[in-house]
């Protein structure tokens, strides 16, 4: 994409050997409006972090999986701060091949050791692990800066003796040794530091931790204060902090500054020497004390350092005072999942606000129903940034849709006609148009009118063929038109079911009589009757017969009054002023016609 965007742009051209090796980047492309912003968007990424090497999914080494140590490809990402540190203890490999981290061989890396601090952080403390961590490294920052961060993670310390590396993650584990006075040699000088002063001594604690809900900003955690311990401190309370950069969720950060505060109020710190026995034991161990002097019954003591005495191979220790119950945590502890309170949440898709739709007609210049229509409507003052509204209208039976297209959006209201059938079911939504998200409305269902085509919609081409091929259309009206009238123009009236015809200067029910025909005498005889034109001679002399005359003809026949004989066949012919009779040379009645 930038090869395709930048390959010619003039001050930073891009090409195809632009490639950062192992190097992670993100394609940044904005939509840039001036009129709105003065400058690029500041941006944050997420990252899931490298992968890294689980000895526990390795079977060749006494796990289960398929990882290999020599094979990077078979790693994966991992939170869990006991392998973080594991594999920076082995070193972690940089693209151009150097090595960060300590180098360590895996022999020198317990595998049961660090498999069991592995399991306890991933052991579950209600819906999640015991102990999770995560850190943006520096290639600037010590290897051993790092590895304290996350190990602050998990309540976890790490030890080195003879170049070997283990860690213990959460309570004390277990004593391995247990010890009475008389255990201890005597001859050798013995300390105790019951107490510290009060300028070390802390009595609450208070932290900050990175918060993904505020963009991964740093974020004060609950802080814990004591009563109890305040009371013991003379009243006084005694702040400590300790941060927690590595770790990114609340509850487990109260997890930890609970045990932490508890643990510090641990103040007892023996040294000692005792036989060669002790030579079994390593740092981190723990003995079980039984003192008489100090009034200990088994009470629990860490092993802090260990030193061989030459000569004697006694052993001196440093021991601290533990308790496995500073560093119970239940789940029913953890605190609720903070809200997100950058301001910055995404917005949901804006729906456009009072959207209707409502059967229409489009009318002419007289007002008249020329075609079906819709009228979409919504409230043109809302969402003042947007410009346009969109809309689509599809048949309900078939979801084509049919018409669609732009309508301004401060106007709050469009009338659409084209492409739409008469009475016929639609179904219409509409959205903004806008640079953020927005969303259809759903579908509202309308019915067009049924407006058809009239007269006017045959003027022009298609009259013109009525025209050449002598038709004329007659409009079905309710009034006469006062408007648009030609010569020529034919309405039904529906409200006296009569013909009219305009004449030039006015509606007219007359016929004309040059229009009036009709054929007289025998057929094909060319003799013919025309308005009031009625020839007493041609009746008289028998040009018309009852046998001949027929309806059009008589209702032609105009208020001409009196009684023809036909000579021949002795019929005769009674006009009237209301009627026209006809009787046979018997005098009897064949035909009588209401005048029209």
């Amino acid at each position: 994409m930038l090869v395709a965007k930048y390959a010619n742009y003039p001050d930073r051209p891009w090409s195809e050997s632009f490639i950062g090796h192992g190097t992670a980047y993100a394609i940044l492309t904005f939509r840039y409006n001036r009129e709105v912003f003065n400058n690029l968007p500041t941006v944050r990424f997420e990252l899931d972090g490298i992968p890294l090497y689980d000895p526990r999914f390795d079977s060749s080494v006494g796990g289960s999986g398929p990882q290999r140590w020599s094979n990077p490809a078979t790693w994966a990402r991992s939170a869990n701060p006991a392998v973080m540190i594991y594999n920076i203890l082995r070193g972690i490999r940089l693209p151009t091949g150097e090595v960060w981290g300590g180098d360590v061989p895996a022999d020198d890396l317990p595998f049961d050791n660090w498999v069991t601090a592995m399991n306890a952080c991933d052991a579950p403390m209600g819906s999640r692990p015991s102990f999770v961590a995560g850190l943006e490294v520096k290639l600037e920052m010590e290897p051993a800066e790092v590895i304290d961060e996350l190990a602050k993670t998990c309540l976890g310390q790490v030890s080195e003796m003879g170049g070997v590396f283990r860690m213990r993650v959460g309570a004390p584990s277990a004593p391995v040794q247990f010890i009475t006075d008389e255990d201890i040699v005597i001859s050798a000088p013995q300390e105790l530091d019951p107490f510290p002063g009060l300028a070390v001594s802390a009595n609450a604690i208070a932290s900050e931790y990175p918060e993904p809900a505020s963009l991964w900003t740093s974020r004060a955690a609950p802080p814990l204060f004591n009563p109890t311990w305040e009371a013991e401190d003379g009243g006084r309370r005694l702040s400590t902090s300790l941060n927690f950069p590595a770790c990114s969720e609340v509850s487990q950060v109260a997890q930890l500054m609970s045990a932490y505060i508890k643990d510090a109020r641990r103040f007892r710190t023996h040294r000692l020497v005792l036989p060669p026995e002790a030579f079994l034991l390593e740092p981190l161990d723990t003995i079980a004390w039984t003192s008489t002097r100090n009034g200990y019954t088994n009470k629990i003591f860490e092993v802090v350092e260990i030193t061989d005495q030459p000569g004697t191979i006694n052993q001196e220790l440093v021991l601290r005072e533990r308790d496995p119950g500073d560093y119970g945590w239940t789940a029913s502890q953890d605190l609720p999942a903070l809200v997100p309170v950058t301001g910055l949440a995404p917005r949901p898709p804006q729906i456009i606000a009072g959207w209707s739709v409502a059967a229409s007609t489009l009318k002419d210049a007289l007002g008249l129903d020329r075609r079906p229509a819709i009228t979409l409507s919504w409230v043109g003052s809302a969402a003042l940034d947007a410009l346009f509204v969109r809309y689509e209208i599809r048949l309900k039976a078939t979801t084509q849709v049919v018409a669609s297209g732009l309508a301004d959006r401060a106007a709050g209201s469009v009338l659409v006609s084209e492409g739409l059938l008469p009475n016929t079911d639609y179904e219409v939504r509409g959205r903004y148009v806008l640079d953020r998200p927005t969303d259809w409305s759903s579908w509202l269902d309308v019915t067009t009118p049924g407006v058809y085509l009239n007269g006017d919609d045959l003027r022009g081409g298609i009259k013109g063929l009525m025209d050449d091929a002598g038709l004329a259309p007659v409009e079905i009206l309710a009034t006469l038109p006062e408007t648009g009238n030609v010569p020529g123009r034919v309405v039904f009236l529906t409200t006296d079911a009569k013909l009219y015809r305009w004449t030039g200067n006015a509606w007219s029910r007359e016929i004309a009589a040059g229009d009036i025909t009709g054929e007289l005498g025998a057929p094909g005889s060319g003799t013919t009757l025309a308005g009031d034109a009625v020839l007493a001679g041609i009746i008289s002399a028998g040009g018309i017969s009852a046998d001949l005359i027929s309806v059009s003809q008589l209702s032609a026949i105009s208020a001409e009054l009196g009684t023809f004989q036909s000579a021949a066949s002795g019929e005769r012919v009674v006009i009237e002023d209301d009627r026209i009779s006809v009787f046979d040379a018997a005098n009897q009645l064949r035909v009588r016609i209401g005048r029209l």
